[in-house]
């Protein structure tokens, strides 16, 4: 961005080109606006994706939870005969929540970010990539995990297990039972 100046008496009154140095302004009530047009409609926007792709990640979610090896035609056919075609949408709310907070603020933050920064370059553009993707996954962080159900309590169980005697391994290890005798 180029400010244009007439220079003084010496230049006979020619037009000089200089480049500005950003300036910055009052936020004004259109730019909150304008931010939660942006908001909203990402928002908007990654509801709608979650509603057509909640049944394909539930169906790909219950084959790797499925004991046995079955395909996604058996698993479909399973789920439609058990519990119905509603039960495709299943747990679609916490997804919703995720998708709305996340995607929005991800999507509508990025253009301020771009400004804030003034990116002209491709590494500001990255850092207000950054910001406004860093933003979104702090506020987006805790319906992420009311997305994930908990494992069952003897898995936990056997989880919790294996990393106390993962740690007291590496205590034994690490803690010498003799003196150790330098050079």
């Amino acid at each position: 961005m180029f400010l244009v100046k007439r220079s003084g008496e010496g230049d006979a009154g020619a037009v000089v080109a200089t480049q500005s140095v950003p300036v910055a302004t009052a936020v004004t009530r259109d730019d909150y606006r304008m931010l939660l047009r942006r908001l909203g409609t990402a928002g908007c926007a990654a509801v709608l994706t979650v509603t057509v792709i909640h049944p394909i990640d539930m169906v790909k979610t219950r084959i790797q939870i499925s004991k046995s090896s079955t395909g996604i035609f058996a698993t479909v056919r399973g789920v439609a005969a058990a519990e119905g075609v509603g039960g495709f949408w299943k747990g679609i709310l916490p997804a919703m929540m995720r998708e709305a907070s996340y995607t929005s603020i991800r999507l509508g933050l990025y253009q301020p970010c771009k400004e804030l920064v003034g990116a002209d370059t491709f590494s500001k553009r990255f850092l207000a990539a950054s910001m406004a993707g860093g933003i979104g996954s702090v506020v987006g962080n805790p319906f992420d995990v009311l997305k994930v159900p908990p494992p069952p309590p003897p898995l936990l169980l056997y989880y919790y297990r294996r990393i106390r005697l993962a740690t007291l391994t590496l205590d034994v290890t690490l803690t010498p039972t003799a003196p150790c005798n330098t050079l």
